[in-house]
């Protein structure tokens, strides 16, 4: 009995463990560059800063009008981290991530995409920067 009740508490334990989301630069650089780059818009919301939310509710109003004009070829991206510098007073970073796949991408599908993306710190986590670049 106690070894089922301890293999249940493990089990939970590593669940839990994975359903977390890390907060560093790196992880949230990467989140918000595969939403975006998936036409996921409303999920990469999540992962930006309070001054880029009007941003990316212009770009969600202008990704529904182009559906409206046709069916969109929709990819799954593959975003990877490359590099992170931190700020000497640790509010803000430069993240760079390579993006293959990309739907918002399309003059270079198929090809590899190196991507500068501006992360701040907001209430302890850290967001992305969008200016609709």
């Amino acid at each position: 009995m106690k070894r089922i009740l301890y293999l249940l508490i493990m089990t939970f334990v590593l669940v839990m463990a994975g359903c977390s989301v890390s907060n560093t630069p790196e992880d949230v650089a990467v989140k918000f560059m595969e939403a975006l780059h998936r036409c996921d818009f409303k999920e990469a919301m999540n992962y930006c800063s309070e001054g880029s939310k009007g941003t990316m509710e212009k770009q969600i109003a202008f990704f529904e009008e182009m559906k409206k004009k046709g069916p969109l070829e929709i990819t799954e991206p593959q975003v990877s981290f490359v590099s992170c510098k931190i700020s000497e007073d640790g509010e803000s970073a430069v993240v760079r991530v390579e993006v293959k796949n990309s739907s918002v991408a399309m003059k270079r599908k198929g090809e590899a995409l190196e991507v500068r993306v501006d992360m701040v710190k907001e209430d302890g986590k850290w967001v992305a920067v969008f200016r609709g670049k």
